[in-house]
């Protein structure tokens, strides 16, 4: 399920297939030379709200079907990979954050939150039409050859003082738990963003934000 104008909007004009929508009259009419093809329901708001994972329901919602996920080499030099995020907010808007700086693959281990969660493709704001996202025992897949892993750790080196890099993996942990043990084990480079003040974490997307900026703009 899709929910809220731009995400339907980014879903219809992308290359996943849209099964049907459910929207307001009004809202028919105004996209309508968009929605050529589509099964549109009018629905009413309270129809809408029965419908809807939010207490605040958008004019429209969309079912979609899933992307089925073809193995392929990243067109980004740059690949995030997330161990263990459970926050739905976050992990769309770390997909977000890939999307902004043009990375087209995350990978999750596989106790991430489902992509599929509706507050993550809400959070998204349509990055998942373009983000690849893949589940996998995560640290058998960092540990295949000539891959460079950024971890990102409370104690490393700061990522102020890392220079422009050619692109590499850049690992992020869960808030509450960090990196696993397991992912931990493999060689990497550990890095940080320096703490000026009392804040114990940052929050997962804005640290990958942080990060990217500095390492994938370079």
């Amino acid at each position: 399920m899709v929910e809220g104008e731009k995400s339907v909007l980014e879903l219809v004009n992308s290359s996943l297939k849209t099964v049907e929508i459910f929207a307001r009259e009004e809202w028919l009419k105004t996209h309508n030379s968009e929605l050529n093809g589509i099964t549109c329901h009018s629905a009413s708001q309270a129809d809408l709200e029965r419908m809807s994972f939010f207490k605040s329901p958008s004019p429209v919602i969309a079912v979609a079907e899933q992307r089925t996920i073809v193995e392929s080499e990243p067109t980004s030099k740059w690949i995030i990979a997330l161990d263990g995020i459970n926050d739905p907010g976050n992990l769309g808007t770390i997909i977000r954050i890939a999307d902004w700086y043009g990375i087209d693959q995350v990978w999750c281990s596989n106790n991430t939150v489902d992509v599929y969660n509706p507050k993550v493709i809400s959070s998204t704001m349509g990055s998942f039409t373009r983000v690849t996202v893949i589940y996998d025992e995560l640290h058998e897949r960092l540990a295949q050859p000539n891959q460079r892993l950024f971890f990102t750790l409370m104690a490393g080196e700061s990522v102020s003082n890392i220079s422009s890099e050619p692109g590499g993996i850049i690992v992020i942990g869960s808030e509450a738990n960090g990196i696993s043990d397991k992912v931990l084990a493999l060689h990497h480079e550990a890095i940080t963003i320096p703490r000026l003040g009392e804040a114990e974490s940052l929050n997962a997307g804005v640290a990958t934000a942080i990060i990217c900026d500095r390492l994938v703009r370079g």
